[in-house]
């Protein structure tokens, strides 16, 4: 009973994750119901700048500060905040920043393998489809230093921080006519900017 009120407590977290916005409810319970959950206490890492990485991390319960190979803080987040989607996709196998708990915190993480395996469902062919697109996607953002490499900051695709942003950064497609709301500053991640990339927008601001 316990295994199961945890699943119907993760998933609908889950669900808000944007890599797996496109998967079908069905898989994130599979997902959910298959991942390992940790705990750790005030100050204890979660993981460290450097550790080998496979896997994503979602917040379950506390907060957690993210913080540079140096110990500089980079932001504390809490319940619903997400770490290692480019680990998950088999882009980067290593941890770029360390993750501390600032409070009694669970964590669940779901490794590569296992979402491998869940995804050779015959069921789930769509959303390996939509994985192995955006896994392409990505390494052309990487390749092209997109989006740092479309501001005015003189820097090069080779940039070792314009490759980080291109790995996590994420490419929003809007038809003509159709209306895009940013990120809220609430968001579990923390607070996101945009780069108009191509074409033109008009911004209203809702009063």
């Amino acid at each position: 009973e316990r295994a199961a009120a945890m699943c119907k407590e993760l998933t609908p977290l889950f669900a808000e994750v944007s890599l797996f916005k496109p998967f079908p409810m069905v898989l994130i319970n599979i997902m959910v119901c298959n991942m390992t959950m940790s705990m750790h206490a005030p100050d204890a890492s979660i993981f460290e700048v450097g550790d080998f990485a496979d896997s994503m991390v979602l917040v379950a319960m506390g907060a957690v500060a993210l913080q540079t190979k140096h110990g500089a803080p980079v932001g504390t987040f809490g319940v619903g905040a997400s770490f290692g989607e480019a680990a998950l996709l088999g882009l980067l196998p290593v941890r770029p920043a360390t993750l501390k708990a600032t409070s009694a915190t669970r964590v669940a993480e779901i490794n590569a393998e296992l979402l491998e395996a869940i995804l050779k469902d015959p069921a789930f062919a769509q959303a390996a489809r939509s994985l192995d697109f955006l896994r392409e996607e990505r390494r052309e953002q990487v390749s092209l230093g997109l989006p740092m490499c479309l501001l005015p900051l003189h820097v090069s695709p080779t940039d070792v921080c314009v490759r980080m942003a291109a790995l996590t950064a994420a490419r929003l497609v809007i038809p003509p006519k159709a209306a895009w709301m940013p990120m809220p500053e609430s968001s579990p991640d923390g607070p996101w900017f945009s780069i108009l990339a191509k074409g033109r927008v008009r911004v209203e601001i809702l009063q």
